[in-house]
């Protein structure tokens, strides 16, 4: 093969789409881990078109001749220019005579550019030399091993150097599968271009016999997925920084809580900048991720990991004072079992009232009661409204032993369990001795708030 495969300038391709279409950008990376189909060449020039449409080129020097309806496409170019693989794939077949066609297949799935998602075959025609390629090669996306050229009819020379190539879903080895109806498929809606192709001439000019005009053809761009900067936390408020992306549409930016399933997405937000501030966000762990549109939900940019967590209470020994009742956080009759609840109680000279607080490295706080030695916790990891508060043997894996501690002002704070995301309540916003301590949704009465008084 020529040393010319290592070269690389301009580059061509001619397809047979009437009406006019913009450029549509998409995404190039996809989170689903299949490669993206690219074009061949990194600049987009057109200089031939199939006969079958406009006969009157059949005597033009740039005319391609093919005549099956828009299957086989011709690429050529001012000089050489070398091809580059579309996807990683198998070469299946050379053949030595003819016009030195070389079918290379994909070895898994990659996505279309017209959003079809399967396995793909090339034909690529013309290369001037094939001896170094054989079959059971594997070449990676993006390796030059082709070139266009002017071999035809077991000569070199027999035509105008150029590319021909042509694209066919699924495996295929003969012409009568890969120019099959079903299979056959135009190489703008095969291959993506590359949001830095250059597109010298990305349209077809038809005849005046064949009524004259233009063609444009709807290629899609591959804009590449930006990647998540930073993300500064500043008590509920969150702000995610991106990389602007060349081709994007806009950004839509998403926060999602543990356990990072799409349906735990807490919040939203489409703009066109590279920044977006989220306000009120609950205490937990969290990640952030964009996604660059028009792409698809699946092609996202690297998830970041932050922690919306507690105000920076000191560690020590505090008793929990009720805002509404004013009186605390009790562990009812000083038990010192595992189960023991937690409820409202006058003030007293007893350590069932005082809990030790210890900051965790998460951000959450572990809170013991210092007469048993006994975590608060929601009983059974409960994720429902009113389940009860009580004590039990500490154990860092289950998250309903963990609390955040929420600054709301004023000397005053509420507790959102780990596991829950709920926080903790007085019954009925009670003040009665005895009053139950409970878990329930933020909403953000005196019964949910409570003060730390240092021991």
């Amino acid at each position: 093969m020529k040393a010319g495969k290592g070269l690389l300038k301009v580059f061509l391709a001619c397809l047979l789409v009437f009406g006019t279409i913009t450029i549509t950008p998409i995404l190039a990376s996809a989170g689903d881990g299949y490669e993206y189909a690219m074009f061949v060449f990194n600049e987009l020039y057109i200089n031939r078109t199939n006969a079958a449409l406009d006969p009157d080129q059949r005597n033009n020097p740039d005319s391609s001749g093919h005549g099956w309806e828009a299957a086989g496409f011709d690429l050529g170019g001012d000089s050489d220019l070398n091809v580059k693989a579309p996807f990683t794939g198998k070469i299946v077949k050379v053949e030595s005579g003819e016009s030195h066609g070389v079918w290379f297949q994909s070895l898994n799935k990659v996505h279309f550019a017209n959003g079809e998602l399967g396995y793909m075959t090339i034909l690529l025609c013309h290369d001037d030399y094939v001896s170094d390629l054989w079959n059971g090669q594997i070449i990676s996306q993006g390796t030059v091993f082709y070139q266009q050229g002017t071999y035809m009819n077991g000569k070199i020379g027999a035509v105008g150097r150029h590319l021909h190539i042509e694209a066919a879903r699924g495996l295929r080895t003969t012409f009568n599968e890969l120019r099959a109806k079903e299979n056959r498929i135009q190489i703008n809606d095969a291959l993506y271009l590359k949001n830095n192709t250059i597109r010298t001439k990305d349209y077809i000019l038809v005849s005046a016999g064949n009524g004259g005009g233009r063609i444009n053809l709807n290629w899609r761009i591959v804009t590449l997925p930006t990647t998540v900067l930073s993300v500064k936390v500043t008590g509920s408020q969150v702000t995610v920084n991106w990389v602007a992306v060349p081709y994007a549409t806009r950004y839509d930016v998403y926060i999602l809580q543990y356990p990072w399933g799409w349906g735990d997405i807490k919040d939203s937000h489409p703009t066109y900048g590279t920044s977006y501030t989220f306000n009120n966000v609950a205490c937990g762990d969290y990640a952030a991720f964009v996604i660059t549109r028009p792409n698809a939900d699946t092609v996202q940019s690297t998830w970041y990991s932050f922690t919306v967590g507690s105000a920076n209470i000191a560690n020590g020994v505090y008793k929990i004072q009720g805002l509404n009742s004013g009186k605390f956080v009790d562990i009812k009759d000083g038990s010192t079992a595992n189960g023991a609840v937690a409820h409202l109680w006058q003030s007293a000279a007893v350590n069932n009232q005082k809990f030790r607080f210890e900051r965790l490295s998460d951000g959450t706080y572990k809170i013991t009661a210092v007469h048993s030695g006994k975590s608060l916790e929601v009983r059974n990891s409960g994720m429902n409204n009113g389940d009860q508060v009580a004590q039990w043997d500490f154990d860092a894996n289950y998250a309903c032993k963990r609390w955040y501690i929420v600054d709301c002002g004023g000397g005053n704070y509420k507790f959102v369990n780990k596991n829950s995301k709920k926080v903790l309540d007085v019954y009925g916003n009670g003040t009665a001795n005895g009053t139950k301590i409970q878990q329930w949704d933020d909403n953000g009465t005196s019964a949910q708030r409570f003060k730390l008084i240092l021991q």
